[in-house]
């Protein structure tokens, strides 16, 4: 497995989290910390970001129903 398959897990969490009823599911401070990764390029993403992400789509997949 390299180095980049995080970024294909990355990738479908940022479609699942643009979707408004995966967004508008999430907790406020999670919304706003999602929306302000998603409003920049990916390419500016540092692991930081990355991890945020993750950690949203993982409490989305465990949340929400």
């Amino acid at each position: 497995m390299g180095g980049s398959s995080g970024g294909i897990i990355v990738q479908h969490a940022k479609t699942a989290l643009t979707d408004p009823l995966v967004h508008g599911g999430l907790p406020p401070r999670t919304q706003e910390i999602v929306t302000a990764i998603l409003a920049r390029d990916p390419s500016t993403w540092v692991a930081r970001d990355k991890q945020d992400l993750a950690a949203a789509f993982t409490w989305a997949l465990c949340n929400l129903k």
